[in-house]
């Protein structure tokens, strides 16, 4: 009796559904849906889904209760977070042998579900282009930011061939670097993003090349972090009668099962947790870390015969064998591939005479959180190759994130 009067068209309708939780706290009240608890997963249409009469589903309750819970017990968000990305706008004018601009590997437009679940979980969201602006954006009366650094996409390669004018759009360079930099010394919170990610040597073909992480000299120099961008982490099945010797699960390799949290702060509420991830890449302490970094690891896969980090070429090598019918789909690596630990999440903090000169988060599975991963259907296990929905597992990645 002592809620507020529910309106018509707010609260009230909404609890009229069927199978509605309606959350209290505070004095507020929020209605939270079937759909937002079991939303319908995105599914590929076959002879199977075709004779399946109900719809798939994901349990989401943990999150949509937890988000609730969030936006009620918090009068104002809790902090703004600031999407930094490097994304220039297309020029009006392109020469014919002048390759598009190569987008990153996790675009800002790929962030709606991550933007999504922040929003619900009380977090103001902007995005900030370093491409257009300097200057951050001011954080929501109350908050401060909290910077969520995407890769930066690498410059286009010179073309053979031809007299490749030079490109109109401007480039990630120190210049930008100088400004994140800028902004950690003046004791910003930030997470950086990292990924694995594989580039085409050109127009006219030839090898693929993994960039060099944009943020790399940063994250190295000042933050005793290498990001080894150049190998994926990936789940393999060892054979048992040779030697450096694997096969590939479909479904693993797409969606990696991770686990390994630490009793750090971030990781300790998820140890236990099973989750799964997309283009991961390893995090190593620089063998010249500043002295002034306490840089604690968040999640590490333990060494491990089912773990492997390996080259572009390497998968490359990989899928040319599975292809081959004569390998019976056993792959065989000379030299032998790199096994773990495998460090996929860390977070630094920096003080300069006891004072603070920021905290970091480096995330070496950033593109585990793009629209496309968390949405995208997997291989499903059996004997047939076909597809099944996104698994429930997909969505914690979000969470970890908000985390």
């Amino acid at each position: 009796t002592a809620l507020p009067e529910l309106k018509l068209g707010t609260v009230a309708d909404q609890l009229r559904d069927p199978n509605t939780l309606g959350i209290e706290a505070k004095g507020k009240v929020r209605a939270v849906s079937f759909n937002d608890v079991f939303p319908v997963r995105e599914s590929i249409a076959g002879p199977g889904n075709q004779a399946k009469q109900e719809v798939d589903r994901t349990f989401n309750g943990d999150s949509a209760i937890s988000s609730a819970l969030l936006a009620l017990t918090r009068e104002k968000p809790f902090a703004t977070v600031v999407f930094t990305a490097f994304e220039p706008p297309a020029p009006q004018q392109r020469s014919q042998f002048m390759p598009p601009p190569q987008p990153g590997w996790i675009p800002s437009a790929q962030l709606s579900e991550l933007r999504k679940r922040l929003e619900a979980s009380n977090f103001k969201v902007v995005d900030w282009n370093l491409a257009s602006a300097n200057e951050p954006p001011k954080p929501e009366e109350g908050t401060q930011n909290l910077y969520v650094l995407l890769p930066p996409p690498p410059a286009n390669a010179q073309q053979p061939f031809f007299n490749q004018p030079k490109s109109p759009e401007p480039k990630f360079e120190e210049a930008h670097r100088e400004i994140i930099r800028k902004l950690l010394d003046n004791d910003a919170r930030m997470i950086a993003l990292g990924t694995w990610e594989i580039r085409s040597a050109g127009m006219m073909g030839g090898s693929f090349t993994t960039p060099p992480s944009g943020y790399g000299p940063l994250l190295s120099k000042d933050w005793g972090i290498d990001v080894d961008n150049s190998r994926r982490i990936t789940w393999v099945e060892p054979d048992r009668h040779s030697e450096d010797s694997f096969s590939i699960i479909p479904h693993r390799l797409s969606h990696m099962p991770a686990g390994g949290f630490t009793n750090h702060e971030i990781g300790g509420p998820l140890r236990g947790t099973r989750f799964l991830v997309s283009d991961a890449c390893s995090l190593f302490t620089s063998k010249d870390a500043p002295k002034n970094l306490t840089i604690t690891p968040i999640l590490r896969i333990a060494l491990s015969e089912n773990y492997i980090a390996a080259s572009a070429k390497e998968l490359i090598a990989v899928f040319d064998a599975i292809n081959d019918p004569t390998t019976a789909g056993v792959v065989t690596l000379k030299p032998p591939p790199t096994y773990g630990p495998f460090d996929l999440a860390v977070a630094i903090e920096r003080k300069d005479s006891d004072k603070s000169k920021g905290e970091l988060v480096v995330w070496g599975m950033g593109a585990s959180v793009r629209d496309g991963f968390l949405s995208q259907p997997m291989w499903s296990g059996g004997e047939q190759l076909r597809l099944d929905p996104a698994p429930t597992d997909h969505r914690r990645n979000a969470d970890i994130a908000i985390g």
